[in-house]
């Protein structure tokens, strides 16, 4: 079992905590659960052997919440913590109607340069650029399917392909294609826009068979997301060669520009947070018919928007009864609504029930 590691001399007792990247995590022991009265804990021996070895306190000496703090404090037992720099299901973007298996229009806006969005540039090969006039930039993001994916922690991920409106060639990864490749340095592939590929057989995900055309929308931690009035932005990568059935992410390819033009960067297992950088971040959103851009919460204005904020669900134009759920059917929340309100909710995925509309949405 894992019991907390409670905060020295607290009373009443607080889990203590520790920061990993972007995220606080509880501590806590890992304790055997066979041997009567006298649990074994988990140490590190050593900092330089790393080995692992086993000190037996029993319990019924002293009162347990206390004994745990003075082992922590007098014997060194050795804490540990679960997860990484993302929450349990908020990795991957699910856009918005995603669970009705519709396509979802809209525009990939720059999150880096301002007020650009990608579009095909129609040269030989039709490499993806940044453009700032709004005419052509409309995109189709079609729904492919959604899974888990990673061998440890599994998270849900959606798929999605990307395809122009104008030309109906969808955003590709040419790292298979020689004569596409743009060779800059190391030799990113480039981000172009081409013909539909083949679909893996077999494959429950509406997949190319290497996923260079079938994209994760992977969410930017808080850390790395620009604001607005203190607020995070929704931003995420766009990520190629993203397999559930083989999970790697060192394996992964960002789009990112290079010289004015789109290409795919390797996120390589030793510096993968120099290829993060360059990364671009996006944004899902739409251009009214003024030409201005609209970000996530200005969609869909005037009919009933549910979707996930930082600790909590936030639903506008909704009437009645709204009950949050969480993904194993446990009742979060209810809340009786009548236009708009933010229903505090726990990070990940919850399921969001309204009348006989239920939705699926991430807090972060």
């Amino acid at each position: 079992c894992f019991p907390y590691r409670p905060v020295a001399n607290a009373c009443p007792m607080v889990v203590d905590t520790v920061k990993y990247k972007d995220n606080w995590f509880k501590k806590v022991f890992v304790q055997s659960m066979d041997v009567k009265n006298t649990p074994a804990y988990l140490l590190k021996v050593t900092a330089t052997s790393g080995r692992l070895g086993g000190q037996r306190i029993d319990v019924n000496t002293v009162d347990y919440a206390a004994q745990l703090g003075n082992l922590a404090g007098q014997l060194d037992a050795t804490t540990w913590f679960f997860g990484d720099n993302y929450g349990a299901d908020t990795e991957w973007v699910p856009l918005y109607g995603v669970h009705t298996d519709s396509d979802s229009y809209g525009v990939l806006a720059s999150m880096d340069i301002k007020g650009s969005y990608v579009v095909p540039s129609e040269m030989t090969p039709n490499y993806g650029i940044l453009s700032t006039d709004t005419t052509n930039v409309q995109l189709v993001f079609e729904f492919e399917g959604d899974t888990l994916i990673g061998k440890y922690t599994p998270r849900p991920i959606w798929y999605y392909r990307i395809k122009n409106v104008k030309t109906g060639e969808y955003l590709t990864n040419s790292l298979d294609s020689a004569k596409n490749t743009y060779t800059w340095s190391e030799g990113w592939p480039y981000a172009f826009f081409g013909k539909l590929a083949p679909n893996k057989p077999g494959n429950p995900i509406t997949a190319d068979a290497k996923y260079d055309q079938t994209f994760g929308l992977r969410y930017v931690p808080t850390a790395n997301q620009s604001t607005t009035d203190g607020k995070n932005n929704y931003e995420f990568w766009v990520v190629s060669r993203v397999d559930y059935t083989t999970p790697n992410a060192s394996e992964y390819y960002y789009l990112a520009q290079i010289n004015g033009r789109m290409v795919f960067m390797k996120a390589d297992l030793y510096d993968t947070d120099a290829v993060l950088k360059k990364a671009m971040r996006f944004q899902f959103g739409q251009i009214d018919n003024s030409g201005k851009y609209t970000g996530k919460d200005d969609i869909n204005g005037g009919t009933a928007t549910i979707y996930g904020v930082e600790g909590a669900v936030k639903v506008e134009n909704v009437e009645g009864l709204v009950e949050l759920y969480s993904v194993d059917g446990r009742v979060i929340s209810s809340k009786q609504v009548n236009g708009s309100a933010t229903i505090t909710a726990p990070r990940g995925v919850v399921i969001v029930k309204n009348g006989a509309n239920v939705t699926k949405v991430v807090v972060k």
